[in-house]
């Protein structure tokens, strides 16, 4: 799965992060200058959040509000 997010401006670097619903938790997952980030996943219901950082490190606020929802299904490959 590809997780893509729209140029910020004045962002120097991005940071993703995975929210955990049960534990009200976020877990990062990779900071990085690209829009976009291939993530493997297992089966189910994810939540993600991009926050952008500026060259200072001052990064864009977030809250539960800004979580994209992913439902990822398995597939089969022939």
């Amino acid at each position: 799965m590809i997780l893509k997010w729209a140029k910020v401006t004045g962002a120097k670097y991005y940071a993703v992060y995975e929210y955990n619903a049960k534990t009200k938790k976020y877990k990062l997952l990779k900071t990085q200058t690209a829009t976009g980030l291939k993530l493997t996943t297992t089966s189910g219901l994810h939540y993600y959040l991009v926050r952008a950082y500026n060259a200072e490190g001052v990064g864009s606020t977030f809250s539960t509000k800004n979580l994209v929802k992913v439902a990822v299904r398995a597939t089969t490959r022939r």
